[in-house]
């Protein structure tokens, strides 16, 4: 199986937030390679708003993914939100208690 992923920032705001694209196959063998690159998306402040919709398959890799994102959102005073969050990744928030630190819709 060909596993990958990737992140790419499409679009920045006026307050130097923007939208994360969030792609491929957020799993084991996949999270590793993004983590080093979280940190550029969190260098202007804002609201980070991280799409999901490309997101094929994931698992609780991608729900610690998510977490250092939030963390590192913190950490440099920018907001974050998560939008066309796949059900599976939902309910692995869900399950997990998460849902008020992980904000999601769709």
């Amino acid at each position: 199986m060909n596993e990958s992923a990737d992140i790419e920032l499409e679009q920045a705001h006026a307050d130097g937030g923007g939208t994360c694209r969030l792609t491929g196959e957020l799993v084991f063998a996949t999270v590793p390679e993004l983590a080093p690159r979280l940190p550029e998306l969190f260098t202007g402040g804002g609201h980070l708003t991280v799409d999901l919709a490309g997101v094929s398959r994931a698992d609780s890799a991608a729900l610690v993914l998510l977490l250092e994102m939030r963390r590192l959102a913190g950490e440099g005073g920018a907001a974050l939100s998560l939008c066309n969050v796949p059900v599976s990744l939902r309910n692995i928030i869900a399950m997990s208690e998460l849902d008020p630190l992980l904000p999601a819709s769709g």
